[in-house]
C-alpha cells in the first residue's frame, strides 16, 4: 500500500461522513499515519456574531465533530481536531500546504439518482481542483471495505506526457485494491481523431480504409494501456481491461456503472503547456456523471494556485 504520512478529514456536515472517517482510521492505521481532522466554519454564517459567540460556536462544532470521532473509532483516534474560520476549500489547501499533508479524505455531499453532481458540491470540486495532493471523496455506505476498484486512464498518444500520471493512477489504484482484497480494472477511452472528417467532405474514404484507420487506432490504445501496465510492478492483475471506443466523458461513468465500481482513480488536471494546469473539461464532465467514490490525482510539478 502506497504509504501515507498525513492524513486530513474535513468534515462539514457529519450525517453522511462515517464511511469517510471509517476509512480514514484505517489507512491510517495500517501505514502508521498521522490524522487530524479539520472542519470550517464559512465566513458569511458567522458575521452577526461578536468575538465571544463565534469563540463558543468554534469550541460547539468542535465538541460535536469529537463525540462523532469518539462514536466510531472511540481511543483509536489520536488526532487532533481543529475548527478554522474562513472559505472551506481555502483553509483546507493551505493546511495541506503548511503541514504537508499527502491525503485529503472528504465525505461526499451525498445523494443517489439524477442529480449524481451534487456528490460533489462546490468545496469537493475546488478541491480537486486546487488542493496540491491526491483528494478522496468518499460516498457513504452501510459497509467500510472495497470490493472494486476502477483505474482511469488517459494513456495519452503523446508518450510521456501523461505516462507519469497514469502509472500514479495505477500505482495508488492497484495499491488501494491490494490493501481490501479487492479486484481492479481498467478503463480508457480511445477515439481516431479526425473521424468525422474522414467519413465526409474532402477526406471522405472508403468504409473499408475507414475500420482499417479504426482498427488500428483501437490496437495503439490496447498496445499503449499493456506497456503501461508492464512497466510497475504488480503482486495482481487486472480483473478485466475496458478499452472502449468514445469520449471519456461517456465512457468512464459506463464502465464504473457497469461494473459496480466502489471508487474510481482517475487524474483530475490537463496540460495547457507552459501557461500551467488547468481541470480538464472531461474530469468535470466524469465527476458530474459519477455516482461512487472517487480519487483524483495530479501530475507530478502541480503547483496550487492557492497562496499558502
Amino acid at each position: 500500500m502506497k504509504r501515507f504520512r498525513k492524513i486530513l478529514v474535513f468534515l462539514g456536515e457529519l450525517d453522511r461522513a462515517k464511511t469517510a472517517v471509517q476509512f480514514a482510521m484505517d489507512l491510517s492505521e495500517r501505514n502508521q499515519a498521522e490524522l487530524n481532522v479539520y472542519s470550517v466554519i464559512e465566513d458569511y454564517s458567522i458575521p452577526w456574531l461578536g468575538s465571544g459567540s463565534i469563540e463558543g460556536l468554534i469550541e460547539d462544532k468542535g465538541a460535536q465533530i469529537r463525540d462523532f470521532i469518539m462514536s466510531i473509532a472511540g481511543d483509536r483516534f489520536k488526532g487532533k481536531i481543529e475548527v478554522l474560520t474562513g472559505t472551506p476549500f481555502l483553509e483546507i489547501v493551505r493546511k495541506v500546504q503548511q503541514q504537508r499533508y499527502d491525503l485529503v479524505i472528504k465525505p461526499a455531499c451525498g445523494v443517489d439518482g439524477p442529480v449524481r453532481s451534487m456528490l460533489f458540491g462546490s468545496t469537493a470540486m475546488h478541491l480537486i481542483r486546487k488542493c496540491p495532493c491526491p483528494v478522496w471523496v468518499v460516498k457513504d455506505q452501510k459497509e467500510t471495505g472495497l470490493s472494486k476498484v476502477l483505474i482511469a486512464l488517459s494513456a495519452s498518444r503523446n508518450h510521456g506526457q501523461n505516462d507519469e500520471l497514469d502509472k500514479q493512477l495505477l500505482q495508488l489504484g492497484t495499491s488501494l485494491a491490494e490493501r481490501y482484497q479487492a479486484k481492479w480494472e481498467i478503463a480508457h477511452a480511445w477515439r481516431l481523431f479526425g473521424e468525422s472528417l474522414l467519413k465526409s467532405g474532402r477526406g471522405n474514404i472508403k468504409a473499408e480504409e475507414l475500420e482499417m484507420h479504426l482498427n488500428k487506432e483501437k490496437l495503439a490504445s490496447w498496445d499503449r494501456v499493456q506497456k503501461l501496465i508492464e512497466s510497475c510492478d504488480f503482486t495482481s492483475a487486472p480483473a478485466e481491461i475496458h478499452i472502449k471506443k468514445g469520449y471519456p466523458s461517456d465512457v468512464i461513468p459506463a464502465v464504473a456503472e457497469s461494473t459496480n465500481a466502489d471508487v474510481v482513480v482517475m487524474g483530475s488536471l490537463g496540460r495547457t503547456g507552459i501557461a500551467g494546469l488547468f481541470m480538464s473539461n472531461t474530469a468535470e464532465e466524469i465527476l458530474n456523471q459519477i455516482n461512487c467514490s472517487v480519487m483524483t490525482i495530479k501530475p507530478s510539478g502541480f503547483i496550487s494556485p492557492v497562496k499558502e
